[in-house]
């Protein structure tokens, strides 16, 4: 692989990684709301 493609390659895996990263952490804090709501009426 030419080193351009690797790099871009290493860029686009840390921007996948964090837009993952990201989404969990916001599907966490809403099951974390929606729980304590029903548990908490």
């Amino acid at each position: 692989m030419e080193p351009l493609a690797a790099a871009v390659f290493a860029i686009a895996t840390v921007v996948a990684t964090k837009a993952l990263e990201k989404t969990g952490e916001m599907s966490g804090k809403l099951s974390g709301t929606i729980l304590a709501s029903l548990w908490n009426p």
